[in-house]
């Protein structure tokens, strides 16, 4: 029975490491524009590329510690 345990766990692990991967390689492809044209956003061009990166729906919050 623990074999079949390990055999699901594998089975189900390897689609999302391969997620996992994808998204971390799609993100270091990214992470050179991204700086580069919030570094040159004095360029209106650069700082029209740099606002393309992020969603307008896109909300963040700030926690503060205790």
């Amino acid at each position: 029975m623990n074999k079949l345990y390990v055999f699901l766990i594998t089975l189900f692990s390897i689609p999302m490491f391969a997620i996992e991967v994808a998204l971390i390689d799609r993100m270091l492809s990214l992470e050179p524009g991204v700086f580069s044209s919030f570094n040159h956003c004095q360029n209106l061009q650069e700082l029209n590329k740099h606002a393309s990166y992020f969603s307008k729906d896109v909300e963040f919050i700030m926690i503060l510690a205790a």
